[in-house]
């Protein structure tokens, strides 16, 4: 709500945000700490209390007129990853979370996020691999994920692939900044229907 002598900024543009990533991969908590970035709140927040989600949805507005639509689909609906994403439209991004402090789950998330971007009918929407909780004791670093995953690999021989890889911790807010503009680069203005 804007202070009393503020003017409303217009929604003008939206963006699109759909978060996948097995169970307690980070989804919820780096929503929270976008929605503390937008509202210019940054730094170390720690730990958010957060619950398993099955598929939430969210939004925000931004101080410069942008609609973000947040989905979060949890690692229980692993199954139907796809099937939701072939019914999205083109216009929305994709935030894929990598949790690094789990070395058992790693095989199983690779696996999915290959699934993710071998499907065909999945529309061609921009990727950003979120690796997080890199500030925990963890089996692999970043390097010796990003030589076991071949991430970089498929980038380069797939120029289609609109995709990037970063690393994050929603615990001290690194990197939020980084993912909060990325996000904010694939708004669309919003078509007029009058």
């Amino acid at each position: 709500m804007p202070k009393k002598n503020e003017k409303e900024i217009p929604i003008t543009h939206s963006v699109k945000v759909i978060l996948l990533g097995l169970a307690g991969s980070g989804k919820t908590s780096l929503v929270k700490q976008l929605e503390l970035h937008n509202k210019g709140l940054v730094g170390n927040a720690g730990a958010f209390a957060t619950t398993p989600s099955m598929q939430e949805i969210s939004q925000m507005e931004t101080k410069d007129g942008v609609r973000v639509h947040f989905k979060e689909i949890g690692g229980a609906l692993v199954p139907s990853w796809i099937t939701t994403l072939r019914k999205e439209e083109e216009k929305a991004c994709l935030l894929y979370l990598i949790d690094l402090s789990n070395a058992p789950q790693l095989g199983s998330t690779l696996v999915e996020l290959y699934n993710v971007l071998g499907d065909q009918e999945v529309p061609n929407m921009p990727v950003l691999v979120l690796l997080t909780k890199v500030d925990m004791p963890s089996t692999f670093s970043v390097a010796a994920f990003n030589n076991i995953s071949q991430l970089n690999q498929i980038i380069a021989t797939n120029p289609h692939l609109q995709m990037k890889v970063m690393h994050i911790s929603t615990f001290t807010a690194e990197n939020i900044p980084e993912v909060y503009a990325w996000v904010l680069t694939h708004k669309k203005a919003i078509e007029n229907t009058d």
